[in-house]
């Protein structure tokens, strides 16, 4: 909504990603709001497995020890 309104205009919340690559599922069809969704599931993920870092739900952040 805040791109929306610093552009004075509605945008399409569907994406079709086979316009540039092939091969998805759904005829290639998603949406915005799903994507960002898998997108911090996979941030969760990296930060537990691969930074040795915790996520706190509460907080809705994610705490990275420096190394």
């Amino acid at each position: 909504k805040e791109i929306e309104t610093l552009f004075d205009r509605e945008f399409s919340e569907k994406f079709n990603i086979h316009r540039t690559r092939k091969g998805f599922t759904n005829s290639g069809i998603d949406d915005f709001s799903t994507m960002a969704s898998k997108g911090v599931k996979i941030t969760d993920q990296v930060v537990v497995d691969y930074l040795s870092g915790t996520i706190d739900t509460l907080k809705d952040v994610w705490h990275i020890p420096q190394h």
